[in-house]
C-alpha cells in the first residue's frame, strides 16, 4: 500500500522569488543555462520591476544565444532604469 504524499514544504516547488533566484544562480554555476533562464523568467514574472531579476534573465538568454529575447529584456531594463549603464 502506497503512502499518500502530503503537500508541505518538502513537496512544494519553490515559488518565492528569492529562492528561485538562488536556484537559478546555482543552475548557472552547474552549467544548466536553460534551467537558469527558466527560473530567472519566473523571478522576473514575480518581480516585473526588478532590474536585477531582468538582468539575470538577459545574462542567461545571451549565454543561450537567444539574442532577440535578450534584447527585449534589456529594453525592459532600460525602460525601468534609463541610466542603467550595464544594460546599455
Amino acid at each position: 500500500m502506497k503512502k499518500a504524499v502530503r503537500p508541505g514544504p518538502k513537496n512544494k516547488a519553490p515559488r518565492d522569488a528569492d529562492t528561485l533566484e538562488r536556484l537559478g544562480i546555482d543552475r548557472l554555476r552547474e552549467g544548466d543555462i536553460e534551467g537558469a533562464a527558466m527560473l530567472f523568467r519566473k523571478v522576473a514574472t514575480l518581480r516585473p520591476r526588478s532590474v536585477a531579476a531582468l538582468g539575470n534573465l538577459s545574462t542567461a538568454l545571451i549565454a543561450l544565444r537567444r539574442h532577440t529575447e535578450a534584447l527585449a529584456v534589456v529594453d525592459s531594463i532600460l525602460a525601468l532604469d534609463p541610466a542603467n549603464h550595464d544594460a546599455a
